[in-house]
């Protein structure tokens, strides 16, 4: 999902991603210790790294879990910040909703699938959507993690950071200035 233009600014709301949560999750290394330990957890470990590229992006992104396994289970769609998780019903597949919300967005949206799950990237192909694999979002999510740190780093901590002087306001600065002439 590289595209040139001013990333970052929120000049992204055409272009919608649909991530497969669990087959993201587990395609990462880093995360799969999470995910074994504690499924919650990594869940929402991964909603924040996707919330951040969110953000970042300016894009509009569905994530989905399946939930098909559990029994009397409705599809529920919650936020997490700007994403929309959606977790699927007993009886339906992520892969299955995937393909209902590419048919309901292209057409309205460049839309991208985040899979490595080849048949589901045959499918959306032949639905108009582009496919972006498991590992390269994961290059793309740590690749803006990084900018956004350095963003932040730079904000905080200015060129001239070793420089106490840069640090305290005018009149303190003043005042430690004449006591270093007074010896």
């Amino acid at each position: 999902m590289k595209s040139s233009g001013s990333e970052g600014q929120g000049s992204k709301v055409d272009e919608v991603l649909i991530v497969d949560g669990y087959n993201l999750l587990h395609a990462w290394p880093e995360m799969v210790g999470y995910a074994q330990e504690n499924l919650e957890d990594a869940r929402l470990k991964l909603l924040d790294l996707l919330a951040d590229y969110q953000g970042y992006k300016g894009n509009r992104i569905f994530v989905v879990f399946d939930a098909h396994r559990v029994k009397g289970g409705y599809e529920k769609l919650e936020s997490h910040g700007a994403l929309q998780v959606i977790y699927t019903g007993e009886g339906d597949t992520a892969d299955s909703v995937i393909e209902r919300l590419v048919g309901e967005l292209v057409g309205q949206s460049r839309v991208f699938v985040a899979t490595s799950d080849y048949d589901q990237q045959k499918i959306i192909f032949g639905r108009g959507a582009y496919r972006i694999s498991a590992r390269e979002l994961i290059i793309e999510l740590k690749d803006v993690k990084k900018e956004i740190e350095e963003i932040l780093y730079k904000h905080h901590y200015p060129l001239n950071r070793r420089e106490v002087a840069s640090q305290i306001d005018e009149k303190t600065r003043q005042i430690l200035e004449k006591w270093r002439r007074q010896k």
